[in-house]
Parts: C-alpha cells; sequence; structure tokens
C-alpha cells in the first residue's frame, strides 16, 4: 500500500481506461466483450457511473447498438 501511496496510483484510471474500451467494443459491435469491460470499470471505482452513462448515450444514437447503450445507460443510472 506504500508503494502505492508514494507512486500516485489510484484505481479511477484504470475505471476511465476500461470505459473507453467498452466504448469501443460497443462501437465494433462486440457486445458480450462491452458489458464485461462495463462491469471491470464499474468495478475498479463506483464513480465510473458517469462514464458508463456517457458511453451508452453515445451508443444509443447509432442504430445497430441502440439496445446496448440503453441498457448500459439504465445499468449505470441504477
Amino acid at each position: 500500500m506504500q508503494e502505492a501511496g508514494r507512486a500516485g496510483f489510484h484505481p479511477e484510471t484504470i475505471g476511465v481506461g476500461l470505459a473507453l474500451l467498452a466504448g469501443w467494443a460497443g462501437l465494433r459491435g462486440r457486445t458480450s466483450r462491452c458489458w464485461c469491460l462495463v462491469f471491470l470499470s464499474l468495478g475498479a471505482k463506483e464513480d465510473q457511473a458517469w462514464n458508463i452513462v456517457v458511453i451508452g448515450l453515445a451508443l444509443a444514437t447509432l442504430p445497430a447498438t441502440r439496445q446496448v447503450g440503453r441498457r448500459l445507460a439504465v445499468l449505470a443510472i441504477a
């Protein structure tokens, strides 16, 4: 723990990267990978819900990923 504190490690940085990868997977149509990355992102830090809502809304704008985007946004809000 001391080494992590000294190095400036913050778990939210891992969550942001995982959320971005989830958005990429959602845009590529890889929904199972998208969901896995979303749950990992939410597990990294609880304040990642806003990032998941934004990614869900972005995915909801495209016709091919509309259902996945809506479900992501609802999950993050809940």
